[in-house]
């Protein structure tokens, strides 16, 4: 009878003690600031997994969670050498192992500004700016802003509490945007 015992306790404690494996596979090594991460999540029995983007201090920058979520590297970062670290849980409350991986950010950048050379009253002067859906500042107390953007295409979008403006820009030079009251 005390085999038997043994014989069914002896699972439990196996897949007790047990911890996933934390392991994952970059597809290249360079990306640009905005841009997805390519990866592929290579963890054994993950149920959860915490994402996060270290800078070069190894200060958190970024956090997502999942076991395969978009990440996609803020629009602002500055170029240089970054971390990314899976943690695996199998659980909620328990951590199993974690694993870090290098890669670089870098891309040609020019600069969005906004209000900045207009001295109108009729300019907003509280509002948001986001680039592709990333928030990345506040306008100041004058309503103006100005921020080094990666190149390509970004969607622009003015949040202010009267109105929003989303427009388009090639970012292949240097941008300003007037954003002006409505009445």
């Amino acid at each position: 009878m005390r085999n038997y015992f043994l014989l069914l306790a002896l699972p439990f404690f196996i897949f007790g003690c047990w911890k996933p494996d934390s392991e994952f596979n970059l597809k290249k090594h360079e990306y640009a600031q905005g841009e997805a991460l390519i990866y592929e999540n290579l963890s054994q029995n993950d149920k959860n997994s915490k994402w996060e983007i270290l800078n070069e201090n190894d200060v958190v920058v970024q956090s997502f969670e999942g076991a395969n979520p978009n990440i996609v590297t803020g629009i602002t970062l500055p170029d240089g050498v970054y971390t990314i670290k899976l943690t695996s849980y199998r659980n909620k409350e328990k951590r199993g192992s974690i694993i870090e991986k290098q890669f670089l950010l870098k891309s040609f950048k020019h600069s969005l500004r906004i209000n900045n050379n207009n001295s109108s009253s009729k300019k907003e002067k509280d509002f948001a700016i986001y680039v592709d859906n990333q928030l990345i500042g506040q306008s100041n107390t004058s309503g103006a802003f100005a921020a080094d953007i990666p190149e390509g295409l970004r969607i622009v979008k003015l949040v202010s509490p009267s109105q929003t403006k989303v427009e388009s820009y090639n970012m292949n030079k240097t941008i300003n945007i007037t954003f002006n009251k409505k009445y």
